[in-house]
């Protein structure tokens, strides 16, 4: 495979309205830049959106005749950031004002120090940050104070910091903790037994009933508040299992977000956002930390903007060239 060498010869005039010096725009590459919109586009989609790592791109590069730094691609990421940014505030907002986000953190490093990458993303638009904590700092920068959506998120704390119209937590992690318990312990009380099967038994008559079409909002009103109160009788069951008495707390502590599945459009889980987390996790492993606070940020952009247009059914490497030959 050869590469493609294209050469402008750029003409200058002078204007004597403008009393300055007229030069036509080139809009194939960016200013100052030997590489095309198309090599630049391309690049930052294989390590953004595939995880290919920074040597292995240059080396995909070589063997297409095109000689590159690693340096010149980097640079090359961070201007394009910088151009995409304004998406990337449209994407915050439209986050803020969603129906339904769902959400979830992980660990990254960053110039080989802890910190976390925080999505927030909705069904048209993924938002990634990087933050040195973990904490409800990073919620109420993204969410504000008050959220008038629903907030599906597991049952990490920093989250109750928000005050949502609704909540859904993460069925599956609760039902995960039974997982653990046996994982760690053999032997198991009957009480505990007898609390596991009526749980499961609960949480499994809400997924059916919720999977089930046309039904009226008032009969999956009346249906979430015979859930509620199958819940209720369960969590306060007299049992001594500490494990037992543990989920019993937890049961009553998240009630009133158990069961919004049933009634609004939402999943009982918080899959979506792991899944979602999984290409940056990707990433982590090939690249195993950015090295400043603006490679961060980059990363945050470039992954925000080209996994909203995925989700959006936009093709990001022919819409990021328009969103460059535009801003040119």
């Amino acid at each position: 495979m050869k590469t493609e060498v294209s050469k402008h010869n750029i003409s200058s005039h002078w204007c004597p309205e403008c009393k300055a010096v007229k030069e036509k725009t080139i809009t194939d590459a960016l200013p100052g830049f030997t590489i095309g919109n198309k090599t630049l586009v391309y690049s930052a989609l294989l390590h953004f959106t595939q995880g290919v790592s920074l040597s292995n791109i240059v080396k995909n590069m070589g063997f297409m005749n095109l000689k590159i730094s690693s340096g010149c691609l980097v640079n090359g990421w961070h201007t394009l950031a910088e151009i995409l940014k304004p998406f990337y505030e449209e994407i915050k907002i439209e986050t803020k004002n969603a129906e339904a986000v769902y959400a979830d953190e992980t660990g990254w490093r960053q110039f080989g120090k802890r910190f976390w990458l925080w999505g927030f993303f909705t069904a048209k638009s993924a938002l990634y940050v990087i933050r040195s904590k973990r904490n409800r700092s990073v919620v109420l920068e993204i969410l504000g104070n008050t959220f008038k959506g629903i907030l599906i998120t597991d049952f990490w704390k920093p989250y109750l910091a928000v005050a949502a119209r609704l909540r859904q937590w993460c069925v599956a992690h609760y039902l995960r903790e039974f997982i653990k318990i046996e994982n760690n312990n053999k032997d198991h009380s009957r009480s505990y037994l007898k609390f596991r099967r009526i749980v499961r038994r609960l949480f499994t008559d809400a997924l059916i009933f919720s999977r089930k079409k046309e039904i009226p909002m008032e009969e999956r009103i009346k249906r979430q508040a015979k859930f509620l109160k199958r819940l209720d009788k369960v969590s306060c069951l007299k049992m001594k299992d500490e494990d037992v008495m543990r989920l019993q707390k937890r049961l009553k502590t998240y009630r009133e977000g158990m069961f919004t599945f049933v009634v609004e459009n939402v999943d009982a889980t918080n899959n979506f956002s792991e899944r979602m987390l999984r290409f940056a996790v990707i990433i982590r492993k090939v690249c195993f930390h950015t090295m400043s606070d603006r490679g961060s940020e980059t990363l945050s952009i470039l992954l925000s903007v080209f996994k909203t247009m995925e989700l959006r059914g936009l093709d990001p490497y022919s819409e990021t060239i328009k969103l460059i030959e535009k801003y040119i």
